[in-house]
């Protein structure tokens, strides 16, 4: 016999029976146990010797006795060929609580006057309290969401809302029914109908890329002109075999026009900064034109000065619109632009007496005189001291 010619038929039903996962029983007419398969015995621990030849009902002394597999055996079944997916939850003494769905079929074979049982056992107890605890889990999710001041939504693969926190209820719809069960971009008049958000949201899920601060702007009904910060996470939902997205909608409308006024405001004020000190400058440029030889050095470190502080007015400016400077570069711009020059810390420790020559403050070369004039011993001409007047210059007449 080839494999070709091998077809179910080959197989015996004790062979299919002991090989199926849920528990099988076969009862005759009177409900009693012709038949248990290996899995029926181990989910209810239980053996052949204490289950064949036994009702139904006296099972395990009595724990088959559920009211509720009465009424599809008796009252259910008789009228029916089959039934599917009957479910009964029980506390059985040996292996506790447990939740069943169970089909039954009404069997007849020619030649006998009766008909047999063929109930199915199929334990869903786990899958059962996994479902209990994600309802709870839900539950107590939603409760969150309500209670978190931003928007929040839960979207299913196909990008449709599955969940909806009550804000979020409140700003784009009248109810959740408004919201729930569709699409994101049918909400509203299509404001979240966006090229670049669907591109981000189609990899949220299968590559696992989240995102943050996605902004949104757009005039929205009843709301106004609004701007939304949008933060996206993949979640796993206890009890749910498949993943889902969870989106977060943040009004950042606020925030986002202060951070543009400042930036604006900041960027002005640099501006007029830089026009007062140009104009300072140039005043001290027409000053250096006109300054004697030993004023020149202190004029041009004083625009060394200013340039230095428009410099640095400049590098605000561009932080406050571009964002944080590096600070080592930073510090040597403005060192290096209001650095002193030898010839000016020198300049700092000079006088000059009325003539315009230079001379050091600590070691003045005017020698003092009796008439409380000072004289140059540089260019012989006599400086005149400030508790005298003109008439005692001691100069010769025109």
């Amino acid at each position: 016999m080839s494999t070709s010619d091998f077809n179910l038929s080959d197989v015996s039903a004790q062979d299919i029976v002991e090989t199926v996962r849920d528990g099988l029983l076969v009862l005759d007419a009177e409900l009693t146990v012709v038949s248990a398969n290996n899995a029926f015995y181990s989910m209810f621990a239980t053996a052949a010797e204490t289950t064949i030849g036994r009702r139904l009902y006296d099972l395990g002394n009595g724990q088959w006795d559920i009211p509720a597999l009465r009424v599809l055996l008796e009252e259910i079944l008789p009228r029916k060929t089959t039934v599917e997916a009957y479910e009964v939850e029980h506390v059985f003494p040996d292996v506790g609580p447990k939740t069943m769905l169970l089909n039954a079929r009404k069997v007849h074979r020619p030649g006998i006057s009766f008909d047999f049982f063929l109930l199915t056992i199929d334990d869903v107890t786990e899958l059962r309290n996994e479902q209990r605890k994600a309802t709870i889990n839900l539950r107590l999710g939603q409760t969150i969401a309500d209670t978190v001041r931003d928007p929040l939504v839960i979207l299913d693969s196909d990008m449709r809302i599955v969940t909806a926190s009550r804000n979020f209820v409140l700003m784009f719809g009248d109810s959740a029914e408004d919201v729930v069960g569709k699409r994101l971009e049918d909400l509203k008049q299509g404001q979240w109908d966006v090229a670049a958000l669907h591109a981000l949201l189609d990899h949220v899920v299968p590559d696992d890329r989240p995102f943050d601060d996605f902004l949104l702007e757009d005039e929205f009904p009843l709301l106004g002109h609004r701007i939304f910060k949008l933060y996206a996470r993949k979640i796993q939902v206890p009890g749910n075999l498949g993943t889902q997205l969870l989106l977060v909608f943040e009004d950042a409308t606020k925030e986002t026009l202060f951070d543009r006024h400042r930036n604006v405001l900041a960027a002005e004020l640099a501006h007029r900064i830089k026009n007062s000190l140009q104009v300072i400058s140039s005043f001290v440029s027409y000053e250096l034109r006109r300054a004697a030889d030993p004023c020149v050095e202190g004029y041009r470190a004083m625009q060394a000065r200013i340039s230095a502080v428009a410099e640095l007015y400049d590098v605000i400016a561009k932080s406050s619109a571009f964002g944080p400077v590096e600070i080592e570069a930073y510090l040597e711009g403005i060192a290096s632009s209001i650095l002193l020059k030898p010839s000016w810390r020198e300049f700092r420790h000079r006088d000059r007496c009325r003539c315009g020559t230079a001379h050091d403050r600590g070691r003045s070369c005017c020698s003092a005189r009796p008439d409380g004039q000072r004289a140059c011993d540089q260019c012989d001409q006599i400086r005149v001291s400030k508790r005298h007047g003109p008439h005692h210059a001691g100069l010769p007449a025109a």
